[in-house]
């Protein structure tokens, strides 16, 4: 199996900077154009996040709060983010395989080594995402 996959191959001085270009700017118009939910649930996404050891567990548990019947009003946050994360056409993770996130190469890799790669990939820009989805969701619920 390729080490490709694993996190310590992963180039940090690219994730750093496409988290600080790129996805921080997008977390703080994400919450411009859909309101965080309640302290709670952000604190609760910031946790699984942070914990989540795979891409599929992390969208897993957006789509799961998205269909819950009792969190009606987080609905269209979650929704949103889902479709940030997830959307075939424009999500995270189909930008992770085109050029805008210096295309992640996945030549010469088997089907599944390839898969590895970019969930990889994707989990990590997601968690880096959503770290500053927090920030800026606690920001914004702070009192002045």
């Amino acid at each position: 199996m390729s080490t490709a996959a694993s996190p310590t191959a992963l180039n940090r001085q690219i994730i750093d900077w496409i988290s600080d270009t790129t996805l921080y700017k997008e977390a703080r118009d994400f919450c411009e154009r859909n309101p965080p939910p309640s302290n709670k649930q952000v604190k609760h996404l910031e946790g699984l996040a942070a914990s989540c050891q795979n891409w599929k567990g992390l969208i897993d548990y957006i789509k799961h709060q998205h269909e819950r019947e009792t969190l009606k009003d987080c609905k269209p946050f979650y929704a949103a983010l889902w479709g940030y994360l997830d959307d075939p056409k424009k999500g995270l993770r189909k930008r992770i395989e085109t050029e805008e996130f210096h295309r992640v190469s996945t030549e010469g890799l088997s089907k599944k080594e390839a898969k590895q790669v970019l969930d990889t990939w994707t989990q990590e820009l997601a968690q880096e995402f959503i770290t500053h989805l927090v920030a800026e969701a606690w920001w914004r619920q702070a009192p002045n």
